[in-house]
């Protein structure tokens, strides 16, 4: 029981620093237009998103907050909130 507790943990510490481990220019290279999967592969899972699922938010090493807005499942835009 308790390997797979540590299994668990270290797993979700590891997703949690793919979250975490988005550069800026991470960010800035994605393109509009991009499947929300493909900037999920690219940055990892969001820190938040909204109730709706349209806004997903990533806060960056540097401290700042990635903001992306989808639209069908389509990264409709995205910005740095400096």
């Amino acid at each position: 029981m308790k390997k797979i507790i540590s299994i668990c943990i270290a797993a979700a510490a590891l997703f949690t620093n793919i979250a975490y481990a988005a550069s800026v220019s991470d960010v800035t290279s994605i393109p509009a237009g991009a499947s929300r999967d493909e900037v999920h592969a690219l940055l990892g899972a969001p820190h938040s998103s909204s109730v709706s699922g349209k806004k997903e938010i990533y806060i960056l090493p540097n401290g700042q907050n990635a903001v992306f807005r989808y639209f069908d499942n389509m990264l409709d835009m995205g910005f740095i909130l400096v």
